[in-house]
């Protein structure tokens, strides 16, 4: 009777290798497709920074006249805030608002920014980060949020 083991050994090596060959190729596939994902991100943030540049363009001439009525609501307004700022206080956030016109009188604007912003951390569309900021809530979110204001 011969004696396979040799035979069996080389048969284990080989796949071995094609194990090996195997996830070279697939770490080359993840890395390709991080590649690709940071390259369209990257472009699609520039997009963003173009359209607010020329939304501030066009708010200029406007900036004389009285502002006009909100098309957003209040808790709307706030998400895609901290989408394309990032983290914010409650006073800059009140500011913001106040800018856009949310606030006809300036009474109404504390207790209307506070019911929001309690209002929308209750449902998880923003979040309070430790040093009392106001953020959105996951990057993920992020993105869906954007894909729908």
């Amino acid at each position: 009777m011969r004696n396979i083991r040799r035979d069996l050994q080389e048969r284990v090596n080989l796949i071995e290798e094609r194990i090996r060959a195997a996830d070279a190729h697939c770490e080359k596939m993840v890395k390709q497709l991080q590649d690709e994902r940071d390259a369209t991100v990257a472009d699609l943030k520039s997009v963003i920074a173009m359209i607010i540049e020329l939304l501030e363009i066009e708010r200029q001439p406007l900036d004389n006249a009285p502002p006009a009525s909100p098309q957003l609501s209040l808790a709307d307004f706030f998400e895609r805030k901290l989408i394309e700022i990032g983290p914010m206080s409650k006073n800059d956030l009140r500011n913001l608002a106040m800018k856009e016109g949310y606030f006809p009188e300036a009474e109404s604007d504390c207790q209307s920014v506070d019911a929001t912003l309690e209002d929308i951390i209750g449902k998880k569309r923003i979040c309070q980060l430790p040093d009392g900021t106001f953020a959105s809530p996951t990057r993920s979110q992020a993105i869906r949020l954007r894909r729908v204001i």
